[in-house]
């Protein structure tokens, strides 16, 4: 929730609030690009470890009044709208996205090669996907 987020933001050390602010204004910035409207995010998920974010959530509008989902092309409007985001800090100190989708109808991480993700496993911690582990477990039983 966006609560918990700007909680955390207050508790957390100023260079870890900073990043999330970081990582947060990107993800605002695109996801205004991709739907042409101002956008505001609410997070169940969100994270960052070693260089790496990751945002699972919402899109809403700014003013509350509700996102034109009609702008966006790929979006069913008849489906659910998950805002994801995987992002990998660069040595510039900026945030790139390694993926991004402001209408996915499915879980994005139900689709992700572990084995093959570049980041690191920690960034899974909290998400389940299969029924006995979770999925930074299985992350690492994958790179085994």
């Amino acid at each position: 929730m966006r609560s918990s987020i700007l909680l955390t933001l207050l508790l957390a050390p100023p260079a870890l609030a900073n990043e999330q602010s970081e990582v947060e204004a990107a993800i605002i910035a695109k996801s205004e690009a991709v739907t042409g409207q101002a956008v505001s995010a609410t997070y169940s998920l969100f994270q960052i470890t070693d260089g790496w974010a990751l945002a699972y959530g919402s899109l809403e509008s700014a003013d509350g009044s509700g996102l034109d989902w009609s702008k966006l092309a790929e979006c069913d409007h008849d489906l659910d709208k998950g805002l994801w985001a995987v992002m990998q800090q660069v040595e510039s100190g900026e945030w790139n996205f390694v993926d991004y989708a402001a209408c996915a109808s499915e879980p994005p991480f139900w689709y992700i090669d572990l084995a093959a993700h570049e980041g690191p496993c920690e960034l899974f911690e909290g998400i389940q996907r299969e029924a006995s582990l979770m999925m930074d477990q299985e992350c690492r039983e994958s790179r085994k």
